[in-house]
């Protein structure tokens, strides 16, 4: 479909001169390519999976046309072209996980590397759009920081599910757990922490009485933390709690739990470690800003209509 506007009074030096300006501002401000030839004015853009288009073509009287473009369909080749960048960071961790988890399982590291697709993907497509590397950097920049905030939401948001994916593989694959029997001063290397168990003694709360447990963390030489599980009961409804003790860190939380008393002052423990977990929440928290920046776009808020307030004419005075 076509359509003509304009004239020789309106668009004058080929139709363009003061359409120009206005078309570069629109360009930059929606994140459009925009290509100029002689007596033609080329905009594109990519939704969903596809490269739209409109095509202006000024003709000698001044009358300048606008002819949408077919769509183009997605090209895998020139994708996987596109994020050549992303795809190598992909492979260079994924290598470096089985390396790390040689022992399997083998099909973790497939999944953490499609998280780190998603989010290398998603910083890539802001560097082409703003055509780094094609374009002086100061014009890049600008272009950078001139796309629209729905773009930039888009972006945030696939970062986001790519932390995500990452935390939940790291967590279902690599999580450990051990359950043994413990007495005071007995040593137990788990998950690249050494925990000594020093024993149980009475402690007591506002409303409750337990049993603490307390374990010495440290990793090799260092000393990190002690951890207080305990198995607490409240005096008023007497209904047995077990509360375990947690060390959080950026690589992951060990949590331990305190069991029955055995024979001898040994008590059961149980000990787990849940690698990377705070990815996911972290992720989820990503997500929700990239949607917030999406739909502060302003071509994407849609005002509800205000009712017309009616105002009523005085109503005159009997003469």
């Amino acid at each position: 479909m076509a359509t003509g506007f304009g004239g020789p009074d309106g668009l004058d030096g080929g139709g363009f001169s003061i359409l120009d300006p206005k078309l570069t501002i629109f360009a930059l401000a929606n994140g459009m390519d925009l290509e100029k030839a002689p007596s033609t004015r080329k905009l594109t853009w990519f939704r969903d999976g596809l490269e739209r288009g409109l095509l202006l073509s000024a003709s000698a009287d001044g009358q300048i046309s606008v002819m949408a473009l077919a769509w183009k369909r997605g090209d895998l080749a020139a994708a996987l072209q596109r994020l050549w960048f992303a795809a190598l960071i992909t492979l260079l961790v994924v290598v470096a996980v089985f390396a790390y988890a040689y022992r399997g399982p083998w099909l973790a590291p497939l999944a953490i590397g499609l998280g780190v697709w998603v989010m290398a993907a998603a910083l890539q497509d802001l560097f082409l759009r703003a055509k780094f590397g094609e374009v002086p950097f100061a014009t890049a920049l600008a272009r950078l920081t001139g796309l629209p905030r729905s773009a930039w939401g888009t972006a945030v948001a696939h970062f986001g599910l790519g932390v995500m994916v990452v935390g939940i593989a790291a967590t279902s694959a690599y999580r450990q757990e051990k359950i043994l029997v413990m007495a005071p001063e007995q040593s137990v290397s788990f998950a690249g922490y050494e925990l000594t168990f020093k024993g149980v003694f009475p402690a007591t709360g506002p409303n409750y009485n337990e049993q603490r447990g307390r374990f010495d963390i440290s990793v090799g030489d260092t000393s990190l933390m002690q951890l207080f599980p305990a198995k607490r009961i409240y005096r008023a409804s007497r209904q047995n709690t077990t509360e375990a003790g947690i060390h959080a860190s950026p690589w992951g939380d060990l949590y331990v739990v305190l069991g029955d008393p055995k024979q001898g002052g040994a008590f059961a423990v149980s000990l787990y470690y849940n690698p990377l977990v705070r990815l996911i929440w972290i992720g989820c928290v990503i997500m929700f800003l990239g949607g917030v920046v999406s739909l502060s776009d302003r071509r994407l808020r849609v005002g509800a209509p205000r009712r017309a307030t009616r105002m009523r004419e005085p109503h005159g005075e009997p003469a």
